[in-house]
């Protein structure tokens, strides 16, 4: 928590010592995909921004994930592609659209 700076209006300022400020959504994950401290804040940030009656939910899921994730690694069966650059698209089905502008 030293690199996370609590800021005079109580706010967070999650910052990595290589690559500065860590901005937006907590959702949106580390622009530097490779450096572990920008992962650090990325956490903190997902996890400081969890309703606390999420936190339980989201630590169990993240431990369960990452155990799969070393099971499959161990066994040599992981077989995930970590790109520098990666591009990501999303196509809505007419459902999903429906349900977007009904919330909006």
């Amino acid at each position: 928590m030293k690199l996370a700076v609590q800021l005079r209006d109580g706010q967070m300022l999650y910052r990595c010592p290589y690559h500065g400020q860590m901005w937006g959504m907590a959702i949106k994950t580390p622009q530097h995909s490779e450096c572990t401290y920008c992962w650090v804040m990325y956490f903190l940030k997902l996890e400081a921004v969890t309703p606390v009656g999420k936190k339980e939910e989201l630590m169990y899921n993240l431990n369960r994930d990452m155990t799969e994730v070393n099971k499959l690694e161990q066994r040599g069966n992981l077989d995930l592609e970590i790109y520098r650059n990666p591009k990501v698209t999303v196509e809505l089905d007419p459902a999903d659209a429906d349900f977007l502008r009904a919330k909006s």
